[in-house]
């Protein structure tokens, strides 16, 4: 047993016990808080729960930065690449594939990633416990090289492909997911404060990818379920993400492409344009474990049909900041 999982355990004997005693704070990760559903969930004898938006270890000052020259000093340190370029013929017309990429470094630093990286391994222990709902976490088993991902799906219910129910790739309306946890908004804030992304397209979905050696993304271009632009934060290790209009699958988590660009931790790569639509990209199998989380907004039309849009991040600006 690796000293992640003891963790788990430890948590979820915290858990059990503050449940019984009417408390809601673990010493591993401090003040949590959960909310039961009204109906039980199938994999455990616990009620189901979801993460609690009002008192999530405090993460609003988490990732705040009081001083305004603290701010600007963190500010100064991020690097912005917004110059992609790789010309292919795209239906007889020469065509910058790459056009409205964006890489966005530094915009976490090691303390920040670190916390982050804790509190997934946290809501991974969780989804292990049965206290997320069903859709929201997803542990496949591993039977065969690059096919062992561990996700969670926040704000929505997507479809990599048509399931067991016939549903279609996409977002399935009619399945409900757990919010967005309160660490993820603060996120979300820092990336349309710092410009990263518009406030004209604020996330109101996430996913979250945990690979282990090996695991890997395939080609594709993202659904059109998800508006653009959208991003990708990257956690733990550096790894090659591929672009190209037509990407070749070699054999299992391996792919060749004309274009690989570094996602540095603590990065974050913003995905528009050609860059979105035209190139397909895909992450070939990892050489260690990684974590990372891709933020997106929903088509309107395509909302959940009990989607409950978040004030706080609805009332999102970029800040002044970034112009100075």
């Amino acid at each position: 047993m690796d000293a992640r999982q003891r963790l788990c355990n430890y948590n979820f004997v915290v858990a059990v016990i503050t449940r019984i005693m009417g408390r809601t704070s673990s010493p591993a990760f401090g003040s949590l808080e959960y909310t039961s559903h009204r109906t039980v969930h199938k994999k455990s004898s616990l009620d189901a729960y979801t993460i609690n938006t009002t008192n999530d270890m405090n993460y609003d000052s988490f990732l705040s930065i009081p001083r305004e020259q603290d701010e600007l000093l963190r500010l100064s340190e991020v690097i912005r690449n917004k110059e992609y370029v790789h010309v292919e013929k795209v239906y007889g017309r020469s065509t910058n594939v790459l056009e409205g990429l964006e890489l966005h470094e530094r915009v976490f630093n090691s303390f920040e990633q670190q916390k982050i990286v804790d509190y997934i391994y946290h809501l991974q222990c969780m989804g292990q416990r049965g206290h997320l709902r069903d859709r929201t976490y997803s542990e496949p088993k591993k039977w065969m090289r690059g096919k062992g991902r561990v996700t969670l799906q926040f704000g929505c219910c997507y479809n990599y492909s048509v399931d067991k129910k016939g549903n279609p790739p996409g977002i399935i309306r009619d399945e409900e997911v757990d919010r967005i946890p309160r660490l993820f908004k603060a996120i979300i804030r820092r990336l349309v404060h710092w410009s990263v992304l518009p406030p004209s397209c604020v996330p109101n979905s996430c996913i979250v990818n945990i690979y282990e050696k090996g695991d890997c993304i395939p080609p594709h271009i993202d659904h059109h379920d998800f508006v653009r632009p959208f991003c990708t934060i990257s956690f733990l290790i550096e790894s090659n993400i591929l672009f190209g209009s037509k990407l070749k699958i070699i054999g299992p988590g391996e792919f060749s492409g004309p274009v690989s660009i570094a996602l540095s931790v603590g990065s974050v790569l913003v995905l528009k344009g050609n860059g979105a639509d035209v190139a397909q990209h895909c992450v070939p199998g990892v050489h260690a474990k990684r974590i990372s989380i891709t933020f997106r907004k929903m088509d309107e039309r395509k909302l959940p049909y009990r989607f409950i849009p978040d004030p706080e991040l609805e009332r999102l600006k970029a800040s002044s900041l970034h112009a100075k």
